[in-house]
């Protein structure tokens, strides 16, 4: 009784527009408007099977980044496993078969004193959150983060390219040799970042490298320049 009281007093908020959702709705986390009119990424370009990277995001940035800067900046920490579960519903609705084939779903990782700071990783809260539903085996230490890297925002696409260059590398003991692995980061702009975790993938023998973004400004489907994975391999070395 008490609960069901301070829930009338004190009504769960919609994560998208903060409005008050309904107490019998089923959703306590949407509104009606936006549970109607969710701001889905529309995946209905075609993607290229001979592309060596390759991914979707979920959610048009623009909708999206008032609750992304509360999941990472105000504490509300449970935003992962909520927006992780869209991520999931998305890729099971769209039968995105990249994803729902993975052998293993990792997350892109931050550097490990922005993690304290944080409390958590969260790309590492949102593929948990999609390992969970759609069953493919959740590895958080694949890839590590070797050095501080600037904030990316901002930085023009070759700025980011050489701001990431060599931050990232393989996890000690991990393994990936053919295996099709799911990289989950927030945010996708430029893709610099899948491609410097891909070229890490590539370079240990992975068999398939492909992205799930919880966000991206633009277009629905992206495409990396370079679709040759031996070419990805061999990059900068």
């Amino acid at each position: 009784m008490i609960r069901y009281l301070s829930k009338l007093i004190f009504p769960e908020r919609c994560i998208f527009c903060g409005k008050p959702t309904k107490l019998h709705s089923g959703n306590p986390y949407l509104c009606e408007s936006c549970a109607e009119n969710m701001p889905y990424l529309r995946p209905n370009g075609e993607i290229d099977e001979n592309s060596a990277v390759r991914g979707v995001s979920v959610f048009r940035y623009e909708a999206v980044k008032d609750t992304i800067f509360k999941f990472k900046y105000d504490g509300y920490k449970n935003y992962g496993k909520i927006l992780g579960k869209y991520m999931a519903d998305y890729v099971i609705e769209n039968n995105i078969c990249d994803v729902l084939e993975a052998d293993i779903i990792v997350p892109i990782p931050l550097w490990k004193k922005k993690e304290k700071e944080r409390g958590f990783n969260q790309s590492a809260l949102l593929a948990e959150a999609v390992s969970d539903i759609i069953g493919i085996p959740f590895e958080n230490e694949v890839l590590i983060r070797n050095r501080k890297t600037v904030p990316q925002k901002g930085l023009s696409r070759s700025k980011r390219s050489d701001n990431l260059r060599g931050a990232f590398s393989l996890g000690k003991g991990s393994s990936v040799e053919n295996k099709k692995v799911v990289i989950v980061d927030d945010i996708y702009t430029t893709g610099s970042t899948v491609y410097e975790c891909s070229k890490i993938l590539y370079g240990a023998d992975a068999d398939k490298v492909f992205y799930l973004a919880l966000s991206a400004p633009g277009t629905d489907i992206f495409e990396v320049e370079y679709t040759d994975k031996d070419v990805i391999k061999g990059f900068d070395e």
